[in-house]
């Protein structure tokens, strides 16, 4: 038959090696059951790569597809955090355990959860699509369950404590908070914007598509109270935008807001 025929056209050396699988399967597996095990985890391709590797290629490819310097931003700063544990893993040997312990250690909130979720998924989605691995891991865990809140609106007296708490610790965030709360701009909008968008003689704030949200070039009129902060506070280059320097500012002026 077909299958006596198959085993008559077997080498020696096959034979050898089957001998010593079978002994060291040791009779807790077949053949067949180690094939299909090696299958389902070594990398399509063939390529071992690390994670390491296969990040920072997956930053290039997301500068190339021109996508925001906001997404790259994002994406770079939560799979980071992967890669500072696991970036001399082969990221075909990442299990779903893994991921999901890693997840775990970080203990982060339903919403930041989501959002690490989303960056690693896309990054293994990637992985899969150049073939150096079988599945994603990420995409087997379950996604967290995230109620939709109604936005907060801060009062006038915390617009006004926070600006004056700014002008007197950190001047150099009122710029940002300015456009933040009188031209409504979004907050990635804010911290990506070039002073050279600004035009303060005709009172027109430009916004780039690389820049926007929706890709799509928008004017923004500047409001009286508008101008006069960015008159007073005008500057060069981007705007001015310190995570940390804001966080500051909140604490100190007692304001729940976050960018």
């Amino acid at each position: 038959n077909a299958i006596g025929a198959d085993a008559l056209r077997i080498s020696d050396q096959q034979k050898k090696d089957a001998v010593q699988a079978l002994q060291a399967l040791n009779g807790q597996a077949s053949l067949l059951d180690a094939a299909q095990v090696f299958l389902l985890h070594a990398p399509p391709s063939g390529e071992k790569l690390t994670v390491k590797q296969v990040f920072d290629e997956y930053l290039i490819a997301k500068e190339k597809s021109n996508r925001r310097p906001a997404t790259i931003r994002d994406a770079r700063q939560k799979i980071q955090r992967f890669e500072a544990v696991y970036g001399k893993r082969f990221i075909h040997e990442i299990s779903v355990h893994q991921a999901e312990d890693w997840l775990e250690s970080l203990k982060l909130t339903p919403v930041s959860r989501a959002c690490y979720m989303r960056n690693l998924r896309a990054f293994f989605e990637y992985a899969v699509k150049r073939e150096y691995i079988r599945s994603n891991p990420f995409s087997k865990i379950e996604k967290p369950h995230l109620e939709k809140k109604t936005p907060e609106v801060l009062s006038v007296k915390d617009i006004d404590r926070l600006f004056q708490v700014a002008e007197n610790k950190y001047p150099e965030l009122i710029p940002y908070l300015a456009l933040s709360f009188f031209a409504g701009l979004r907050p990635s909008e804010a911290q990506e914007l070039a002073w050279d968008s600004i035009d303060l003689d005709e009172r027109v704030i430009r916004i780039v598509p690389a820049v926007a949200k929706t890709r799509r070039q928008r004017f923004v009129d500047i409001s009286d109270n508008l101008l006069q902060w960015l008159v007073a506070y005008r500057g060069q280059g981007q705007i001015y935008f310190s995570r940390v320097f804001f966080t500051a500012l909140r604490k100190a002026a007692n304001v729940e807001w976050s960018s």
